[in-house]
């Protein structure tokens, strides 16, 4: 019994040693200049890219935003402002471009309660361009504040607002790939 068990592990290991060979040990082993398998390179693509076009638009927004409850007067509401473009789609020819400003009022009420209002101001343009395609991807983009005043009425109850942003794109092309290869260890 125990003969046979000592001829299965010595069978075990002949076939483990053809199926997987003897690894490194195996190649060191063959003489003076040994063949063994290289790494293969991990290859990947670097996009060359181009700018095909660039534009802008400019576009303001008026409005009366109400103070519940109203600002205990005389007092100049704090007003914080963060720009974002949502969304900028490239078509045919043209960007549609989807922004809003989120302006932050901090004031104290009649109350003498600290009160934060958020209005958001939304801002939807189109920039032609021509020669771009769907395809296409955006390079830059960007949105500024070129014109505002807040005006606060004398009962507290309304903030007048004039908010004017300006909205840049550029849109770039894939030309070329440039191949990188990098040795895999």
């Amino acid at each position: 019994m125990r003969m046979n068990a000592v001829r299965t592990l010595a069978l075990v290991s002949v076939v483990l040693v053809f199926l997987f060979g003897f690894g490194l040990v195996g190649c060191a082993a063959e003489g003076p200049a040994p063949v063994c398998p290289q790494p293969e390179p991990v290859c990947r693509c670097e996009p060359i890219t181009v700018i095909v076009g660039c534009g802008e638009c400019t576009r303001c927004d008026e409005r009366e935003i109400q103070l519940c409850p109203p600002v205990r007067m005389p007092q100049t509401p704090s007003i914080v402002k963060n720009l974002v473009i949502d969304l900028v789609q490239v078509q045919n020819g043209r960007v549609v471009v989807f922004a809003h400003v989120d302006k932050l009022i901090t004031y104290i009420d009649v109350n003498g309660v600290t009160r934060t209002r958020l209005e958001r101001v939304p801002f939807a343009c189109e920039i032609p361009i021509e020669g771009i395609v769907f395809t296409d991807t955006v390079a830059f983009q960007s949105i500024v504040i070129t014109e505002e005043t807040d005006t606060l009425c004398s009962d507290g109850r309304t903030l007048r607002e004039r908010l004017c942003v300006r909205i840049n794109v550029s849109i770039q092309r894939i030309i070329g790939c440039r191949l990188v290869c990098e040795p895999d260890f």
